[in-house]
């Protein structure tokens, strides 16, 4: 893989004197490649690390803009899809307790069912459900379990 060092750094000024972009020109090491291009902004304080990665990524983007777009949005793809494989993972556990709560509730009421025949069977007194009570003390009944 080429190595590349930082060859200079420029910057270009406004009227105010406020630096617009920084040019900077970088060589690779094992001969042959300058690669000069313009960064936006000041760049100048930078590390020599630095300056080199943003004046490849620079020079990638302008070179292959297309490409570059490309990859970009591959890598958003990607992303939307791992949180869509999340979500819908999400979705199929809540679902899944959702229909295991009616199931405990049809259980339930089938148990009762069996519990108050059982009790009619043996002739013995089987209480009123909880939501029956409510309903006598709330209409001034009284609170009474049932007798077969």
């Amino acid at each position: 893989m080429a190595t590349y060092k930082k060859n200079y750094t420029r910057a270009t000024y406004d009227s105010n004197g406020a630096v617009l972009s920084t040019i900077v020109s970088i060589f690779n090491t094992n001969g042959g490649t300058v690669i000069e291009t313009t960064l936006k902004g000041d760049h100048l304080n930078k590390s020599e690390d630095e300056i080199v990665q943003l004046a490849l990524e620079q020079f990638y983007q302008d070179t292959y803009p297309n490409k570059a777009e490309n990859e970009k949005f591959a890598k958003m793809n990607k992303i939307l899809k791992d949180s869509t494989a999340t979500l819908d993972t999400t979705r199929k556990m809540l679902a899944q307790s959702v229909v295991k709560e009616f199931e405990y509730d049809s259980n339930f009421e089938d148990i009762d069912a069996k519990l108050q025949f059982l009790a009619n069977h043996l002739k013995i007194t089987y209480p009123a459900k909880e939501d029956d009570e409510d309903e006598k003390e709330s209409s001034g009944g009284s609170r009474e379990a049932t007798t077969v």
